[in-house]
């Protein structure tokens, strides 16, 4: 079954060469998928998010420009990605929501070369995107949307909150900019059931992200449970 697993991650990261994908943190094992903390006793979970997000809490934002809703990233500069997480209590000083049972996850999206979003616009519609990630399209974001993978996750996964609706467009196209940033988008379990395994499947949503289960392109699965 190992073998099998690498051979799966293998997969994936090659595809990811090539396709949007999706990756979250804290990945304390980047051969598995699995979350698992103790309320009580979480330190390596929270220092490796901490160690993600430390590029993002330097005051000296080097060769990042601060960009509004109507600009984006240059072919020399990238924008800053300004703290959203913390309205959401996601932040070192309450360990990230793990000593509460109230966990963070780290969402970002894969660096290709020259890409670009196309956005879905507000009052979009289409029978494959659930109606609440529908509702925030707004023209600028690359809108995730987190739930449950299946009947019974749905029931034990609780209300996710977002730090951001989604990837802002500003951010792209990456060119290789010194000391680019990829944006962030932070979600926060608020009553996830405890002591019972969730899987959580979260997906990216713009007009050229296709979402394949296989290769779980526009999208990344993980499961999560306290002890």
């Amino acid at each position: 079954m190992e073998r099998v697993h690498q051979i799966v991650f293998v997969i994936v990261r090659k595809e990811c060469r090539r396709k949007i994908c999706m990756s979250f943190e804290p990945q304390v094992n980047v051969e598995s998928t699995l979350i698992r903390f103790q309320a009580d006793s979480q330190e390596q979970i929270k220092d490796r998010l901490q160690t993600f997000m430390k590029p993002y809490l330097k005051e000296n934002k080097d060769n990042l420009k601060d960009c509004g809703d109507d600009e984006e990233a240059d072919d020399e500069s990238g924008c800053i990605v300004k703290d959203s997480w913390s309205a959401i209590d996601c932040h070192e000083k309450n360990d990230y929501g793990f000593t509460s049972s109230t966990p963070c996850v780290a969402l970002t999206l894969n660096r290709i070369y020259g890409w670009k979003p196309e956005v879905f616009e507000s009052g979009n519609t289409s029978s494959d995107i659930p109606a609440e990630v529908q509702a925030k399209f707004d023209g600028n974001h690359v809108v995730v949307g987190c739930f449950g993978e299946n009947p019974l996750d749905k029931e034990l996964v609780g209300q996710i909150q977002y730090s951001v609706v989604g990837f802002h467009k500003k951010f792209y196209p990456y060119k290789q900019q010194r000391g680019y940033l990829s944006p962030v988008v932070m979600i926060k379990f608020k009553n996830i059931r405890e002591g019972v395994l969730v899987q959580v499947e979260c997906k990216a949503y713009a007009k050229n992200i296709k979402h394949h289960r296989n290769d779980r392109a526009g999208s990344t699965h993980f499961e999560i449970i306290s002890d």
